[in-house]
C-alpha cells in the first residue's frame, strides 16, 4: 500500500517538472550546488574542528604569542630571535616547534 502510493507520487512529480524544464533544471542545479556545498563545508569542519589533531598528547599543545596592545595588535607571532631564544632556552615545554603566517602585518 505504501510503495504503491509513493510510485504514484513519484510519476506525479516527474509529470509535473516535465511541464516546467527550465524551472526543473534550475531547482536540480540549485539543490547539487547545496548538497556540495553542504559536504565541502562539512569536510572542512571535520578536518579542522572535529578530527583530533595526528599528535601524542595533543590536548597539551600551545601556541605562544607576543602582544603588542598598544600599537593595536592583541596577539602577533613570535618573531625569529624570539622563537630561536624560546627553543635554547626553553625549561617548560617538551618540544618547541615554529610556524610562519601567510599574511602581512
Amino acid at each position: 500500500m505504501l510503495w504503491s502510493e509513493t510510485l504514484r507520487d513519484i510519476r506525479h512529480a516527474i509529470r509535473v517538472l516535465s511541464k516546467t524544464p527550465g524551472f526543473t533544471t534550475v531547482a536540480t542545479l540549485t539543490i547539487a550546488l547545496a548538497i556540495g556545498m553542504n559536504a565541502a563545508m562539512f569536510s572542512v569542519v571535520n578536518a579542522l574542528l572535529l578530527k583530533r589533531l595526528p599528535y601524542k598528547n595533543a590536548e597539551s599543545i600551545v601556541v605562544v604569542w607576543n602582544t603588542w596592545p598598544q600599537k593595536g595588535f592583541p596577539r602577533l607571532p613570535l618573531f625569529n630571535a624570539e622563537f630561536q631564544h624560546l627553543q635554547h632556552k626553553n625549561q617548560v615545554f617538551t618540544e618547541v616547534a615554529g610556524f610562519k603566517l601567510l599574511t602581512r602585518i
